[in-house]
Order: C-alpha cells, then structure tokens, then sequence
C-alpha cells in the first residue's frame, strides 16, 4: 500500500534521474513510463527501484512529460477516492521533485492536458468509448480539483 511518503521518494528518484540525464533546462531524457505502480521503495535498505520503463525510456523531451504522466496515473487510480488521497500523494511527489527548484504550472497544465486526450485516444481503442469517457471524466474532475489546490511548488 502506497504512503504520501512513497510519492515523495518517487519524486526525490524521477528528479535525480532527469538531473543525470539532463541535457538543458527542462530537456532531459525520459524514464518513460513513471508511474506510481513502478516504484519499488524499501524503507528498511533506503533504496528505490524503478521497473518498466516503457516504450519512451531515453526519449529527449520535456521532464514535464514524465511528471504529466505520473499524475495522470494517479488521479485515475481507482482506489484514491477521497480527494485528500490523491492530493496529498499527488503534493508529495512534487514536493520531492521540486525541494529546491523552479516550477512552471502552465508548462505542466500543458503537458497534463496532452497526457488525458492521449490516454483517453488510447484506451477508446483498446476498450469501449464508454469506458473510455467515464476514466476521463473522473481524471478531468480530479484534475479540477488539483487545479483548485495545487502543490506548495506551484504556489512559489
């Protein structure tokens, strides 16, 4: 089971894999597929594995992407309903991303924005439409209200 804690170790491993892959700025290369179901995190050895990285790995892009990726995964997790589980999750991966830097919220929302049409493309192709607009919906609406209370990052 997945602790706010795990999201901030989550954050402190993407943010120091972009920083060793960084090429300038907010290009970096890719992890991929970040998501919260492919950090392994052992507390007792203070180590964190990530596993599958996906198709993308290596790709040269904005590190907003890999971020948009990881928070769209987890606001269409469909165990966090109540709205303080996703956004204390979704606040402590930024938290430790973003410990000692800069955080631009309309590169992200962009990238976000992206993220939800290509999921929802994705998965009216393999699933029903239906389906396809009910996930979306709840991401959407999750996102609303992320937008509502963002993560401390986005308020400096």
């Amino acid at each position: 089971k997945s602790s706010p804690a795990d999201f901030y170790y989550a954050g402190l491993w993407l943010k120091s894999f972009h920083d060793q892959n960084r090429q300038n700025n907010d290009i970096s290369r890719l992890f991929g597929d970040s998501n919260p179901h492919h950090f392994i995190i052992n507390k007792d050895e203070k180590s964190i594995s990530a596993i599958a990285p996906g198709r993308a790995f290596g790709k040269i892009d904005n590190i907003y992407v890999d971020l948009a990726r990881f928070t769209v995964d987890t606001l269409k997790m469909v165990r966090i309903i109540r709205k303080k589980h996703y956004l204390t999750a979704i606040h402590s991966l930024f938290r430790g991303y973003f410990k000692n830097g800069e955080f631009s919220i309309n590169v992200f929302m962009k990238h976000v924005h992206k993220r939800m049409l290509f999921n929802f493309k994705k998965q009216r192709s393999q699933r029903s439409f239906i389906f396809a607009s009910i996930s979306f919906f709840i991401v959407w609406y999750r996102f609303y209200i992320l937008k509502r209370y963002p993560p401390d990052a986005i308020k400096k």
